[in-house]
């Protein structure tokens, strides 16, 4: 396995929610790249599979015989930080969008999200 950044997740200024970026081929994403611009804000998700129709990003938990669910949230990442995701997740995703969410908070100026993503090796040498 090899690593690949993807960056041109943008949420605009004035907006709290980004467009899509195009993940596919990887096999788990494993950090994102928070800009410095970025204004504090709980940091949510949306996922697709083919780039249209996104969904909240929730995990499923069962901590016995029923199953509950989350949306998932970085509470308050700072700006210019680097996010690890444990491993377990960050697998399968296709298209990604994010979103400073909560009471969403429109971001003062456009603000550039990169991911790391775990990518096979033929596929890193073709990027």
């Amino acid at each position: 396995m090899a690593l690949k950044v993807v960056k041109g997740c943008i949420i605009p200024a004035g907006e709290s929610l980004s467009n899509g970026v195009d993940c596919t081929g990887s096999t788990r994403m494993v950090r994102i790249l928070v800009p410095p611009e970025w204004t504090r804000a709980p940091l949510t998700f949306q996922l697709s599979p083919f780039g249209q129709d996104y969904q909240n990003l929730y995990h499923v938990v069962t901590p016995g015989p029923a199953y509950n669910s989350f949306e998932a949230v970085v509470a308050d990442p700072p700006p210019g930080c680097t996010l690890t995701l444990p491993a377990g997740l960050g697998e399968g995703v296709a298209w990604v969008k994010v979103r400073s969410s909560g009471i969403p908070v429109p971001q003062p100026t456009a603000c550039e999200f990169g991911f790391v993503l775990e990518v096979p090796d033929a596929v890193s040498a073709a990027a």
